[in-house]
């Protein structure tokens, strides 16, 4: 079977029995991988073959769901480019890597061929021309059918290549001005970014490696680096922590000692700039505050703290100081604090603000577009791989989205006005050297290099047109002296995630009850597109007995059992059912009858004797019955050829039942989103047969013996005899309605 998630959307291919598969091997594998990696998006413009096999395999390894390690594909380039590297024309919308390939390959006269453990890209023999294609029937009346070098292996158009992009099999010049389209439509993105090409160099080395936590901080593009812990044992000294007070100069690489901080040696101190001036707060489970003057070189005390804290950070905005979270233990983070201190300098006081969602020990904070992030961090020395961002103004917080994997104290810093994350790892465990970056379009983190080595405890400073990274931690617990940068200057081209492919998480599977179900497994993804051309939140999709699809809201649309368009209707209708050979559209006070091979509206009648509004889509039962939920929380029978209504009964008198009705032989389902609760009612009466409270969103699905239904973290399939819980596949938070198709 085939439960589809309309969430933008994505198609879940679930085993017909728990009868498992021995695992393939050899090219089987590959050939495997290339049908069931799916690319939601891929366009390009005049671009060398060599650099397309490069983003090709960007691609597969990116959007590789399969769970088979290593990810993706090594795809290779078998020719010469020197004698020949044509240029490639693509916009490439949801389908599988191999279709993908197909179209690439014979765009150009070339061909692939799978291999043991690759596939190697190559001079095909000269070309068929192959035969006539049916254009289009959705393309405009005014563009040309979609040349053959848009076809796929099976002599199939692309549905989603741009008619007006002509590439001649043979040529591996680009095609002409009149051949291309120079300007895309506005609501395309483009699948690449530019993003630095990190490259690090070893700049100069401290006298001893520390970390520093949050002690390093910019000021008149000078880097100062503050206390420290570090590895004394050698030496047998009695504290490992440090008043050290280093500038570092990376005009010239020359560091330089400065008088060291007033107080108590500082392990780890949470540090901010406001006005050319350093606050150093804490550090040694204190409420010591000391303020650092550039100008003068001098230190002064700052306004105590409120309590003793430890290991916090510290980040100036709006003209005010803002200390998080911490822990009031003098070494070992035992205790996390979701505090927030804000400090004025105007009057010198500190007043607590609202606090943090999760209570965080050394997590790395960063201004970034006027909101203070707060990113990662440990409890109990357990690395986080949470993210929260902060309104200044409004004192309210937000959740961010999560790390690839939990870092505690990671390194942060903004180039070219983009967020970046690296490092950080568990305190004497594994250390991590990715650097991430934050993608706004799809509210995710994507791969952005590495650093020198593997490293926590530590900042990033960024200075002109170079970030900095300093000492720290890494593996083996070894504390390296060295300074390194890289320059921002460097770019490089990059896949981009799409937004219609942001949810697609690894399943998990969760204990069943014994009966071998297993979760399913991503099979296509379709672009639904924006909500003014078909609205999806809190609507249906229906399946019919050929696996064809039907949805939308206003706009009716048809997939065929590949996810590709069939048609597209203007309706005004939004809850579409199947029955007597028809599609039935209802309204809020229309029922439209509906000829599902064209779309056209065959007949439009008004819901006669109805006496409420249907909220949402009913369901046809096996004995000619209407069920629909409908407002003020009551559920009623309609019977299907007089539209005269059989029985009303309300479930929830507080709330309107806004999910789906499904039907099967002698029961009806119906889910309310505000209540958290599904329902099995009577076809016959109504009455309710079993209910169950949870987290459900509104809309769900049947087959012969079980309901799907999504929750605020995945896909649910329950029992549909009382309800109980079977599964879950943790796939992200569901709010559309999964539907059951064939196959």
């Amino acid at each position: 079977m085939v439960i589809l998630t309309m969430q933008g959307s994505f198609v879940f291919s679930q085993p017909a029995s728990p009868t498992s598969t021995p695992p393939a091997t050899g090219n089987t594998v590959v050939q495997g991988k290339l049908r069931r990696i799916a690319i939601p998006n891929f366009n390009l413009s005049n671009t060398k073959l060599t650099k397309v096999i490069e983003f090709l395999n960007q691609g597969a390894a990116f959007y590789d769901q399969t769970g088979i390690q290593p990810k993706g594909l090594r795809i290779k380039a078998d020719f010469d480019p020197a004698v020949s590297n044509p240029v490639v024309n693509i916009n490439f919308r949801n389908g599988s890597l191999e279709s993908l390939l197909d179209i690439v390959t014979e765009q150009v006269g070339f061909e692939y061929r799978v291999q043991e453990n690759a596939v190697l890209i190559s001079k095909a023999k000269p070309v068929v021309t192959p035969a006539t294609v049916k254009p289009d029937p959705f393309a405009p009346s005014d563009a040309a059918p979609p040349p053959s070098g848009n076809q796929n292996a099976n002599n199939k158009t692309d549905p989603f290549a741009q008619p007006q992009i002509k590439a001649n099999p043979t040529t591996e010049n680009p095609p002409s001005s009149n051949e291309t389209d120079a300007n895309p439509p506005a609501n395309k993105t483009s699948t690449t970014l530019s993003i630095v090409d990190y490259e690090w160099e070893e700049v100069a080395s401290l006298e001893t490696g520390k970390i520093y936590h949050d002690g390093v901080e910019v000021i008149d593009g000078k880097i100062y680096i503050i206390g420290g812990w570090f590895d004394g044992s050698a030496k047998r000294l009695k504290t490992w922590v440090t008043k050290d007070f280093i500038r570092f100069d990376p005009s010239t690489n020359q560091i330089e000692k400065l008088n060291p901080v007033p107080g108590n040696p500082r392990n780890g101190p949470a540090t901010a700039v406001l006005e050319g001036k350093l606050y150093v707060i804490d550090g040694n489970n204190s409420r010591d505050v000391q303020v650092f003057d550039t100008k003068t070189e001098k230190w002064t005390a700052g306004p105590s703290l409120p309590h003793s804290v430890n290991l916090s950070a510290a980040q100036a905005a709006n003209g005010k100081i803002l200390l998080f979270g911490g822990d009031k233990s003098d070494m070992i983070a035992g205790s996390a604090l979701n505090t927030v201190f804000e400090l004025d300098p105007a009057t010198q006081k500190w007043t607590q603000k609202k606090s943090m969602t999760t209570p965080r020990v050394t997590p790395r904070v960063i201004l970034h577009q006027g909101k203070v992030w707060v990113i990662g961090g440990s409890q109990k020395e357990v690395p986080l791989d949470s993210v929260e961002i902060y309104d200044v103004e409004k004192d309210t917080w937000t959740i961010g989205p999560k790390l690839d994997t939990a870092r505690d104290s990671p390194l942060a810093w903004v180039a070219n006005g983009r967020l970046h994350v690296a490092g950080g790892g568990k305190f004497w465990g594994v250390m991590q050297d990715s650097i991430l970056l934050y993608e706004p379009n799809s509210n995710t983190w994507m791969d952005a290099g590495k650093l020198a080595v593997p490293v926590f405890g530590t900042n990033a400073a960024v200075v002109g047109d170079k970030v900095y990274t300093v000492s720290g931690m890494t593996n083996n617990k070894k504390l390296p002296n060295t300074i390194h940068a890289a320059s921002l200057l460097k770019t490089k081209e990059v896949l981009l995630r799409t937004p219609s492919s942001e949810q697609q998480e690894t399943i998990e599977m969760k204990e069943n009850n014994g009966d071998g179900i297993s979760p399913p497994e991503l099979k296509w993804v379709y672009d639904t597109g924006p909500s003014t051309i078909a609205y999806l939140h809190a609507q249906t999709p229906v399946v019919d007995d050929r696996g064809d699809i039907y949805y939308g809201r206003g706009i009716l649309q048809k997939l065929d059992p590949d996810g590709r368009l069939i048609w597209r209707s203007k309706t005004g209708g939004k809850a579409p059912i199947l029955g007597g050979g028809f599609l039935h559209y209802f309204g809020p006070a229309s029922w439209l009858k509906i000829d599902p091979e064209s779309g056209e509206v065959l007949d439009s009648l008004i819901n006669r004797n109805r006496t409420r509004t249907v909220n949402s889509n009913p369901c046809l039962t096996g004995t000619g019955v209407v069920i629909t939920p409908t407002d003020n929380g009551y559920i009623q029978a309609i019977d299907y050829e007089s539209g005269e209504s059989i029985w009303q009964n309300s479930l929830e008198k507080k709330h309107h039942i806004k999910g789906n009705a499904t039907s099967n032989n002698n029961f009806s389902f119906f889910c309310q989103s505000e209540s958290g609760t599904i329902y099995s009612v009577s076809n016959s009466s109504g009455e309710i047969i079993w209910s169950k409270t949870g987290s459900f969103q509104e809309h769900h699905s049947i087959d012969a013996e079980y309901i799907y239904v999504g929750t605020g973290e995945g896909l649910l399939c329950l029992s549909q005899e009382d309800g109980a819980v079977l599964w879950m596949s943790k796939v992200g938070r569901i709010e559309g309605q999964p539907i059951v198709g064939i196959n």
